[in-house]
């Protein structure tokens, strides 16, 4: 198997989080974007909440290599739905992570935002590295909602994690008037 085809769930990953970051990086601004109701997240809750959730995983990809026993595939039912269809239902999403942004993160500027990308994308280049096979082992964490999954599996699922929020952001970025976060920064 060529580099590029065992690391294809890699560099899609990689392509979904710099498409939902470019704007932001483009425009510090739309960081400022507030909830627009106490049960709604702003882009940069989005955001705190995609690397909260990434970097764990992240980082439990690479014990793969160094773990002992070999452990079968079991994803359960929703995992299945999720990997074959794409789609995350939204109360699903909050249920399989939990974690409310704003609790840890409150400067979330545009220094926030380059230290969280630069720390998740050597995490996630670090993946590009391991000892091949690593995608194909199954991590020893049983997850509540998902159960066993492989490597592939939990690349996979990351990154429908990213393009749903994705989605969401960019309906809430089409919808604020970018002229009102200019007058709210004078």
């Amino acid at each position: 198997m060529s580099t590029f085809g065992q690391n294809k769930e890699l560099l899609l990953l990689e392509k979904h989080m710099q498409q939902l970051l470019t704007p932001f990086l483009k425009n510090p601004r739309l960081l400022l974007i507030q909830r627009e109701a106490s049960q709604t997240w702003s882009p940069a809750d989005h955001l705190e909440y995609i690397f909260h959730v990434n970097l764990q995983l992240l980082m439990n990809l690479h014990t793969l290599p160094a773990q002992k026993k070999e452990l079968s595939r079991k994803p359960t039912l929703l995992a299945r739905f999720i990997l074959i269809t794409g789609y995350f239902p939204q109360k699903v999403d909050r249920s399989l992570a939990p974690y409310e942004p704003g609790q840890t993160d409150r400067d979330r500027n545009i220094n926030w935002l380059h230290e969280h990308y630069d720390f998740w994308n050597d995490k996630l280049a670090g993946l590009h590295f391991l000892p091949s096979g690593w995608q194909h082992k199954v991590l020893d964490r049983h997850h509540e909602k998902l159960g066993y999954l492989t490597g592939t599996d939990w690349v996979r699922i990351m990154d429908l994690f990213t393009r749903n929020h994705r989605k969401t952001v960019n309906k809430i970025i089409q919808n604020t008037d970018i002229s009102e976060l200019k007058k709210q920064i004078s």
